[in-house]
């Protein structure tokens, strides 16, 4: 019996072509290919035949909506059994299986346990079928799925195509793995189920005629639909990152519909992007010289000369993956205000009447942020919390700032971009992870991890002249710190500062942790007269406990009292942006950026320097 199982790759048409196959079950039967069913019905591939091989974290969540992790070794079994008895009913000369999830670089007892899984099966010499796009490619559709489950777009990456399908050469022998282009010029007929049909199945009578093809409920949106999707699960579920829900599920569906109508163009990804991840790895000329897959346009030649990219390490915003017609999408979102989908919430109807205010707003302060050169700080979503309650003076067109502080701080840093004062860089011969685990790279100047308001103040003290920092055991490296923090305060337009809490609480707290600030903030002015000040705090965490909220809130009644008493000194509401919302500390930061850069349109500020 020949076994042939399809391994995907995932966003190659897996789930087109499994459907295909699982609705042809009987004409594949009727010439002598069994496509296995599932004993529930529920899958339309063959997973769950090494589901329990997976660790819990890998398990796909469309599994565990079905089944316990407990329950994964007897789910399994009762598969294999279903298929056993498939095989001796209808002996077959084919049996073919699919899954993407067995796609990827696994453990030695994961692979051992595959293999284990198809030999009780009775399969010998299972032939392997893997289908490779282009990085970028799958890439913008990876995003695409991914944000039907969360708002949260993920950094570019590229899969280890070659020590995967290096595995299957190992495990199975290199002439059984069959790699073919997932590529529509490339593809039999410009189509998966075809393609698999023409190069596997043809031998045994097999032709796409015969086939039954259902509806797929999986269509690409375009760019502007699946920016609203992200949008909507911003501004919904937040914090669920990962989870798909019966409105977000709705919502993709009659986005299909509405986009029918207007017809916006398939979504392409930006070609600078595109090159970055396709260039990143030598993996599409190893599978060239290996298994013979080319794909159409993709110049080996580069590779081969050692010509590789870098891929960001933080994810780019939206407009940098993909170029958006704001008007098409306004089109849409008209159409989806006519849908029984907008008309069963009204929350969704104020949303959607809101969105081109604030889409127009985004496009302004987006054109605006070009003149102080911060580039990450786009990914904000401006006109949220923090810009009703914040009104600032635009910094200047070649404004530099410093930041000292904890992770809001960093934020802040990465939003800059270009604009960030960075005194402290990664050295030369040093990772950037340990360059990071050594504090480079994350303040202007590194004087500690989350710094609190006396160890700012100390550090602003010994910078100043008017302490001497204790003798320590690395003198030099101090000195270094401190000629740092002399360049970035004498350098900067706007210093923002993020105290971490204190172990304190009571009056008493305040007043020290508000003092020290005062200072801080009177040493920075000194060193350069004019210079913005700006204070900002982390909102508590959701659910934090009550001694790090009552620290937290110690805390912002210091900063209130601290720009009360300093000339210079300006609060940024993020605390009060954070309250009660879900808003990452990312984002806050980034839109604080913005807002820096164009100005707050809001119509109204309420005042925000009063102490609690």
């Amino acid at each position: 019996m020949r076994t042939i199982f399809h391994v995907g790759h995932a966003k190659t048409g897996t789930t087109a072509l499994q459907a295909i196959l699982n609705a042809s079950r009987d004409a594949l039967t009727e010439r002598g290919v069994l496509y296995p069913a599932n004993p529930n019905g529920s899958y339309r591939n063959h997973r769950l035949v090494f589901a329990d091989l997976f660790e819990p974290r890998q398990v796909p969540r469309h599994i565990l909506k079905n089944y316990a992790i407990e329950e994964l070794p007897a789910a399994r079994e009762e598969l294999s059994a279903s298929i056993r008895r498939e095989v001796a009913g209808t002996r077959p000369d084919c049996l073919v299986m699919s899954s993407e999830s067995r796609f990827g670089v696994w453990k030695p007892e994961q692979r051992r346990g595959f293999r284990a899984a198809l030999d009780a099966l009775g399969c010998a010499g299972t032939e392997i079928v893997a289908y490779v796009r282009r990085p970028s490619s799958w890439y913008l559709s990876a995003v695409q799925q991914h944000l039907r489950a969360s708002h949260e777009i993920k950094p570019p990456r590229m899969i280890r195509l070659a020590a995967a399908l290096d595995q299957f050469a190992q495990d199975f022998g290199e002439e059984r793995v069959h790699v073919r282009a997932f590529d529509r010029a490339s593809l039999a007929g410009g189509d998966i189920a075809e393609d698999f049909v023409t190069a596997f199945l043809a031998g045994h009578g097999v032709g796409m005629a015969a086939l039954t093809r259902p509806p797929i409920d999986n269509e690409t949106l375009s760019a502007e639909g699946f920016d609203l999707v992200r949008r909507w699960r911003q501004a919904f579920h937040p914090e669920e990152a990962n989870r798909y829900f019966p409105a977000s599920n709705a919502l993709n569906r009659i986005l299909a519909v509405v986009e029918a109508r207007v017809g916006p163009p398939k979504p392409a990804i930006d070609p600078e992007l595109g090159e970055v991840i396709d260039y990143c790895r030598d993996d599409l000329l190893v599978l060239r010289d290996r298994h013979g897959l080319v794909l159409p346009g993709y110049d080996y030649a580069r590779v081969e000369r050692g010509d590789l990219s870098r891929l960001p390490h933080e994810p780019p915003p939206i407009e940098r993956i993909v170029q958006i017609d704001r008007e098409v999408q306004a089109r849409i979102a008209e159409g989806l205000m006519d849908t029984r989908w907008a008309e069963q919430d009204p929350a969704r109807r104020r949303w959607l009447a809101e969105l081109p205010a604030r889409i127009e707003a985004e496009e302004r302060t987006r054109r605006r942020l070009a003149e102080i050169g911060g580039r990450g700080a786009v990914r904000a979503e401006v006109g949220g919390e923090l810009g009703r309650l914040w009104a600032p003076a635009p910094l200047g067109g070649r404004a530099r700032v410093a930041t000292f502080g904890g992770t809001l701080a960093e934020a802040v840093a990465r939003a800059l971009g270009p604009a960030w004062i960075d005194e402290e860089p990664v050295p030369p011969g040093m990772s950037a992870a340990q360059g990071l685990r050594r504090g480079h790279g994350r303040q202007s100047a590194r004087i500690g991890v989350a710094p609190t308001a006396a160890q700012i103040d100390r550090w602003t003290a010994w910078a100043a002249g008017e302490a001497e920092p204790p003798h320590d055991a690395a003198p030099q490296e101090r000195r270094g710190t401190l000629a740092a923090l002399r360049r970035a305060a004498g350098g900067a337009d706007a210093v923002l500062i993020e105290p971490a809490p204190g172990e304190e609480a009571g009056p008493a707290a305040v007043e020290a942790a508000a003092d020290a600030l005062a200072r801080t903030v009177g040493r920075l002015r000194r060193a350069r007269p004019g210079v913005r000040v700006l204070l900002a705090l982390s909102p508590p965490r959701r659910g934090c406990a009550p001694a790090e909220a009552e620290a937290r809130a110690v805390l912002r009644a210091a900063v209130g009292a601290a720009c009360r008493a300093a000339e210079g000194a300006e609060y940024v509401p993020t605390y009060e942006a954070g309250l009660g919302e879900a808003a990452a500390e990312g984002a806050l930061a980034a839109e604080a950026v913005v807002l820096l850069a164009a100005g707050s349109d809001a119509a109204e500020a309420r005042p925000h320097a009063a102490a609690l």
